[in-house]
């Protein structure tokens, strides 16, 4: 059983008197809340240090619900009970606050259900006092917003609420939401904070990831989309493990939608940019200064107009120019490419080619070099798990059905696959971002199949879809 007090502090006769004055004061709507007036706040909350390690942890309730997190006199450091500002709290889905792995499922005396869940580097979260038996077992991998149970008051519980801690290595500290931290540090006095949830659904096709040189070193770096709108470079050092949380650089601000976001060369630099496709079509490319931050918003092109569904679109460079251009997977199943002119605009709706027919889902298509040979290829991943590459032969049409080789296999989620190359030997790699937020290479050995689940390095923890 935890070494935890959900209403409690240490001993049973403080408890009890804190029990006393707390059922006095409150009202009946708010049986668990902190009595007389609570302090609240909608700002960043009171102190807390930022920990490079920590992982973008969310509140465990529904997206865009507000909530009030409190504690009180007695209740024990770090703890916060919530419970929503709108309508009953009895039975509401709790979530995963982070994608992780169960480690405990069970029920305590005085936690009641709860569910322990185990998110790598030394990092925990707590849920107590569920509604009923938890709805995930031990050694189940959940992802971000997974449901784990529901809003209940078993155990040592005075009323419907969730409890809830972060911990790290064994050791509770402040909890942090969307970047923020809670301001919930002690319980020396009755404090409360409102915060509504960013704990929303994950993005499809994995786009908060993406690859690319952004330093012109020869080595992919990874480009993560956080929910707070910043874009953070990993930069790959070539070592092993090939990137840190200590070794990366905030480089844009305010992209709302990471789905928008994917990365090439565009103007033949060397430098990889981003390119953002917008919801009324347009498609701008920021370019990369190479300076600190590498973008701005100030220095960006408008290069195509029309694109209606983000989804459909990918980078490559598929004629060895060095200029990467735009691959569209259409509902019809035709895959096109609109070559990069280099001009401006860089791209046109008359200036493109179809490569290849018969694609009925455009998540399944990323676009690497494998063979070395200057021009990026398809790589599909298939619902079967298998890995196929279609060899770009620089003809019209550049890729054919008869044309492809089976490179891997085991892969379940296409969403977790990407390609780049992370060794500079020219052969793009594969990428895979997994649930317990392991990043893992496999290398392209040039060999047939090119990957193999034996040739592969774990080159960073604790990076989500």
């Amino acid at each position: 059983m935890p070494t935890f007090h959900a209403t409690c502090r240490k001993d049973m006769i403080q408890r009890f008197l804190v029990f006393c004055i707390l059922a006095i004061l409150a009202t009946p709507a708010q049986a668990h809340a902190s009595s007389g007036t609570p302090h609240l706040e909608v700002a960043t909350g009171r102190t807390g240090q930022v920990d490079e390690t920590r992982p973008l942890f969310q509140l465990p309730v529904q997206c865009s619900e507000t909530w009030r997190l409190s504690t009180y006199i007695g209740h024990d450091d770090y703890d916060i009970d919530m419970t929503p500002t709108e309508g009953a709290a009895s039975g509401r889905p709790i979530l995963a606050s982070f994608a992780g792995t169960v480690v405990t499922s069970t029920y305590g005396t005085s936690g009641g259900y709860y569910v322990k869940i185990s998110h790598g580097a030394g990092w925990e979260t707590l849920y107590l006092h569920m509604l009923e038996s938890p709805m995930v077992d031990v050694g189940d991998v959940v992802k971000i917003g997974d449901q784990i149970g529901k809003v209940g008051s078993t155990g040592n519980s005075s009323g419907p609420h969730l409890h809830y801690e972060q911990i790290r290595n064994g050791t509770k500290v402040e909890s942090w939401f969307n970047g923020q931290p809670s301001g919930i540090t002690h319980d020396d006095a009755n404090y409360s904070v409102l915060r509504t949830s960013n704990n929303c659904p994950t993005l499809p096709d994995g786009h908060r990831v993406q690859v690319g040189d952004l330093n012109a070193d020869g080595l992919d770096d990874l480009v993560q989309m956080r929910d707070n709108g910043d874009v953070v470079v990993f930069w790959n050092s070539g070592n092993n493990p090939n990137f840190s949380w200590s070794n990366n650089r905030l480089v844009l601000q305010g992209i709302t939608d990471p789905s928008m976001i994917r990365v090439g060369d565009f103007n033949k630099d060397g430098m990889d940019d981003l390119l953002q496709i917008r919801p009324n079509g347009d498609v701008v490319v920021f370019w990369n200064s190479g300076n600190n931050p590498n973008f701005s918003w100030s220095n960006n092109r408008l290069v195509l107009q029309g694109i209606t569904d983000k989804g459909q679109i990918n980078v490559g460079d598929f004629n060895a120019d060095e200029l990467d251009d735009l691959v569209q997977v259409r509902p019809n199943g035709d895959v096109v490419v609109f070559w990069n002119s280099g001009n401006n605009p860089n791209f046109s709706w008359s200036n493109n080619r179809l490569v290849l027919q018969g694609i009925t889902d455009k998540g399944q298509i990323k676009a690497g070099d494998f063979n070395a040979d200057e021009l990026d290829d398809l790589v599909q991943v298939r619902p079967n798990g298998d890995v196929v590459v279609f060899w770009n032969s620089g003809n019209n049409p550049n890729f054919s059905w008869s044309n492809n080789r089976l490179v891997l296999q085991g892969i379940t989620d296409k969403g977790q696959i990407k390609a780049g190359d992370f060794n500079a030997d020219e052969l793009d790699d594969l990428v895979q971002v997994r649930p317990n937020g392991d990043v893992v290479v496999f290398w392209n050995s040039g060999n047939n199949p090119n990957f193999s689940w034996s040739n592969n390095r774990l080159v960073l923890q604790g990076m989500y879809l």
